[in-house]
């Protein structure tokens, strides 16, 4: 979708950003939530704001549920089993990911920290 800058600027505030949580990802709460798991009523704090449907606004950005999961989720939102019914199971272990360090339970791998260039 075409959005003017404008637009833009409310879409993004209704996902939850602001200038600070655009400038460092990771940060906004959005970003925690699947696809499956954006609210349809309200907003990333919690708080009823009616018409606002986290869908449509991610949707309007051009997102679906492969592409958020992927680019703004990383899939943090899913737990060991979904990751292989999704068929990026193997792309975790292969950067060295366990259920153990997925869930938590011991640190995640030395990959987490790395640049692309240094993988």
């Amino acid at each position: 979708a075409d959005l003017n800058s404008s637009m833009r600027t409310t879409t993004l505030q209704n996902l939850g950003y602001d200038q600070p949580t655009w400038d460092v990802p990771g940060s906004a709460f959005v970003e925690s939530l699947s696809w499956e798991s954006l609210p349809e009523n309200e907003d990333s704090s919690g708080g009823s704001l009616g018409s606002v449907n986290q869908k449509y606004e991610a949707s309007s950005l051009g997102f679906d549920e492969e592409t958020w999961d992927c680019y703004v989720n990383h899939y943090d939102d899913y737990d060991w089993p979904e990751l292989g019914a999704e068929g990026v199971l193997q792309s975790f272990k292969d950067l060295g990911w366990t259920k153990q360090s997925w869930n938590e339970n011991q640190p995640p791998p030395d990959s987490e920290e790395k640049d692309w260039a240094n993988l």
